[in-house]
């Protein structure tokens, strides 16, 4: 399962870069310090809000599949500067992808490696009310970052309970998402002891 989602992710990491790279700025400083990288992005609009989007989550994904590499997770301020520039050209593309994204980051790493509850907690509760919380793959995140890294099995029962008391339907082209969604909070309610002491 591993080796094939490093492949999916790689092969849209690469996609997308090559596709960003068209704009001559971003693509001189794609492998420069990360000042000039944030500069780069300032040149990107609305209009490229997916590629954008998608190219930073495939990057993200990769780069946590990869945790025993130096060099990936070296890579991972680059990922925040653009996912921060999709926060500011749109918040709430994809469900509020972005707040998710940094709600995930800040929320699943411990303070000394940029951890912050506080900014976590407030990016999964814009996202998720900004849909009427109809998105469950964002409570299924909040429960694994947030609840789990400040060890709050309260919260973490109430998110996921949450999740499959939903109805999938209620937001119709996330059906699928939604489904899934609940199989993945049954399968962490039936293994909460993986995740708590």
């Amino acid at each position: 399962y591993l080796k094939r989602a490093k492949v999916f992710y790689t092969r849209g990491k690469e996609y997308g870069l090559k596709s960003l790279a068209s704009n001559g700025g971003f693509k001189r400083a794609l492998n420069k310090d990360l000042d000039t990288f944030k500069k780069s992005l300032k040149s990107f609009g609305r209009g490229s809000v997916d590629r954008l989007f998608w190219t930073a989550m495939c990057w993200g994904n990769l780069i946590n599949l990869s945790k025993d590499s130096p060099l990936a997770i070296s890579q991972f301020p680059k990922v925040e500067a653009m996912m921060a520039r999709v926060l500011k050209l749109d918040e709430f593309y994809y469900y509020g992808g972005p707040h998710l994204f940094f709600g995930y980051s800040y929320g699943s790493r411990p303070r000394m490696f940029g951890g912050d509850p506080a900014k976590s907690k407030m990016h999964f509760e814009k996202a998720l009310n900004a849909y009427q919380r109809k998105f469950l793959l964002g409570l299924v995140f909040y429960a694994k970052s947030y609840a789990v890294q400040n060890q709050d099995p309260e919260l973490y029962d109430s998110l996921l309970n949450e999740v499959l008391n939903a109805k999938p339907g209620a937001l119709p082209k996330q059906r699928l998402g939604n489904e899934l969604a609940q199989v993945m909070a049954q399968w962490m309610l039936d293994n909460k002891s993986k995740y708590f002491e």
